[in-house]
């Protein structure tokens, strides 16, 4: 790997940046699989974050919507972002990736699109 790509990935990695804002649809509404129920926004970067299946918006975390940097300092324990109530168990649960397919899913995205861990401290 050359100099040249280490530094690309390096900037690409950084372009999102710390999380400034965090938006999120009215608790009660309904989303459609694909459909966003929040949306995060840092200085660079916007986006949605998609609901995974035909669900109902129930719960929104009062932290993250207090303090949107915390989706950059806890990701995995208090940086939930929302709850849903699925329309059809069943069908949103055969729409979830699990076990090793969802890891081996996982190390290809990010090996497609070269992320890397850049946690963020306080």
């Amino acid at each position: 790997m050359t100099a040249e790509v280490d530094q690309l990935r390096q900037e690409i990695a950084e372009l999102a940046g710390r999380v400034v804002a965090a938006t999120f649809r009215k608790v009660g509404s309904h989303r459609t699989a694909g459909r966003s129920v929040a949306t995060l926004e840092s200085g660079k970067w916007v986006g949605g974050v998609p609901c995974p299946f035909d669900a109902t918006l129930e719960q929104v975390n009062p932290a993250v919507v207090a303090e949107p940097g915390l989706v950059n300092v806890a990701p995995y324990t208090d940086a939930w972002l929302v709850v849903v109530r699925p329309d059809n168990l069943e069908a949103a649960y055969a729409r979830l990736t699990r076990g090793p397919q969802a890891i081996d899913a996982l190390k290809a995205w990010i090996d497609k699109y070269r992320l890397q861990c850049m946690r963020c401290t306080q």
